[in-house]
């Protein structure tokens, strides 16, 4: 765990490090689109880059971790300890606006390229590309975050960066009406490119918002929870979108659905922003 006047550097780090990884994929998909269209279609693109994951865990075997003896032992030891050590009910407040967000985001962004597909007819070669520039905006973005925390403070940088993301959504779902117009897709993209970075940026102010909120106590369990429900939302989210589709729904309306979600967080952290400085005065 990374010293505290460290953490939000440690944590902006982490997630730049996902984006320099969407920037690199977007140019191969780009590359083997360019290259050959009809041989690199999706299907195939999505077997090399699975073929690709497995190189991970490769890596992972080789990698040689050493722990301290003292440190294991200590582990191990909280192996043994029971579920109501945690404190559950800061746990739970403290995760209804990942929740509440991670629901939005699985109704929008995997379906973003469909959007720009059907709606602007957008191939996937180009649109490879938008999302590398999008990649690239995110993690320099994310590295901009201690600098942001440290002039202007979580109070203020969350909900103003989060809040012109939605903005920047919420136009972005609107081209969709006025989709005939050529303008519409250059309005699209420049509204991508904003959204991505301002929404990500909130990020690695979050994650360490709620991991102090929690404690250090609970701060192992609350990781763990938080990936379980990135995971177990998406997959709620696919449903809900297969059945709004069913059911008529344009894409506007799935993604306006999701600013209003993205709205709730975002007070939703206010909130827990505001308790978190009144525990840290107390």
């Amino acid at each position: 765990m990374a010293a505290e006047k460290n953490q939000t550097a440690s944590i902006a780090l982490s997630y730049s490090t996902w984006s320099f990884a969407g920037i690199l994929s977007g140019i191969v998909i780009a590359l083997l689109d360019y290259l050959n269209p009809s041989l690199f279609n999706e299907r195939m693109v999505l077997i090399i880059f699975s073929v690709l994951g497995f190189a991970g865990i490769i890596m992972l075997l080789l990698a040689r971790i050493k722990e301290d003896d003292m440190e294991l032992e200590v582990k191990r030891g909280k192996a043994y300890y029971s579920l109501s050590q945690y404190d559950w009910k800061i746990i739970i407040k403290a995760l209804i606006p990942t929740l509440i967000i991670a629901v939005g985001a699985g109704l929008t962004i995997p379906f973003i390229s469909l959007f720009f597909q059907e709606v602007h007819g957008m191939d996937k070669g180009s649109f490879s590309v938008v999302s590398a520039i999008a990649a690239l905006l995110v993690a320099w973005g994310a590295l901009l975050v201690p600098v942001i925390k440290k002039n202007i403070g979580f109070k203020i940088a969350v909900p103003t960066t989060q809040s012109l993301a939605i903005v920047s959504l919420v136009a972005l779902a609107t081209t969709q009406y006025y989709s005939y117009v050529p303008i519409a897709v250059v309005i699209a993209i420049i509204c991508y490119l904003l959204r991505q970075p301002l929404m990500n940026m909130a990020g690695p102010m979050t994650t360490e918002i709620v991991m102090n909120y929690v404690g250090e106590k609970n701060q192992e369990i609350v990781s763990a929870l938080t990936s379980a429900i990135w995971s177990g939302s998406w997959f709620i989210s696919g449903l809900l979108v297969q059945i709004l589709f069913i059911q008529g729904f344009a894409f506007v309306n799935i993604f306006l659905l999701t600013a209003l979600l993205y709205s709730v967080g975002v007070i939703w952290y206010m909130i827990l922003i505001r308790d978190y400085e009144q525990k840290v005065k107390i």
